[in-house]
């Protein structure tokens, strides 16, 4: 993820025939139903509406249709087939069923109106190998994935549609482990108790890597 080989900057479209948008449709459902095992420690580097700095770390957890993300405010566990779901407010201390959130949880965020889905050049990583890369385009939005080929998102970008330097997101893999923290992790009251160590809640030394839009988020 942080290798110059990543660089999307002049990412080629697959195709614009029927076959790519296809093929493109169907990645963005692989991530929607994988049920591979995997811990994911992310660190996002973001920038609010106003520019300001907000990075911070995130926590994927995933095991057959079973998902937990945990940040610093929230914690979230979804069933990604029934789409039931819960939400724990930290600073609350409050745990509540919703099962909307499965949208955002459950693989590349499919909430509100998606207008077009791009199959771009896939590119290979040292640690995680050959990986399919897509361009989402919303209303506010456009937004860039790199996909393992179990349906597991390794990277991801989140920059304006209107080309502004803010709000933007990206999302850098510090971790991607196979073997989950603990057995009881997918239950709601389970989601009281954060499952991150402290070394994944540092930002990494190394400096910022271009963004898979080609753009590092804040510039």
């Amino acid at each position: 993820m942080r290798l110059a080989a990543l660089v999307l900057g002049a990412a080629l479209l697959v195709g614009a025939d029927k076959g790519a948008d296809q093929s493109a449709r169907a990645l963005l459902e692989r991530t929607k139903t994988t049920t591979a095992t995997y811990a994911s420690y992310g660190w996002l580097y973001q920038r609010d509406d106003e520019g300001n700095r907000t990075d911070t770390w995130a926590l994927e957890l995933h095991r057959g249709e079973l998902y937990r993300g945990e940040g610093v405010k929230i914690r979230t566990l979804v069933n990604c087939r029934t789409h039931v779901g819960w939400l724990y407010d930290i600073a609350s201390d409050t745990l509540t069923r919703n099962d909307e959130i499965w949208a955002g949880a459950c693989g590349i965020f499919s909430g509100g109106q998606i207008a077009a889905v791009d199959l771009l050049a896939p590119i290979s990583d040292r640690r995680f190998g050959r990986l399919d890369v897509l361009r989402v385009t919303d209303r506010h939005n456009l937004r860039y994935y790199a996909i393992d080929r179990r349906g597991v998102i390794i990277r991801s970008a989140w920059a304006a549609a209107n080309g502004s330097p803010a709000p933007c997101i990206q999302q850098e893999p510090i971790a991607i482990l196979q073997n989950l923290p603990a057995d009881t992790l997918f239950v709601p009251d389970a989601l009281k108790h954060s499952l991150v160590p402290e070394r994944y809640r540092t930002a990494p030394k190394t400096v910022q890597p271009l963004a898979l839009s080609g753009r590092r988020c804040g510039d």
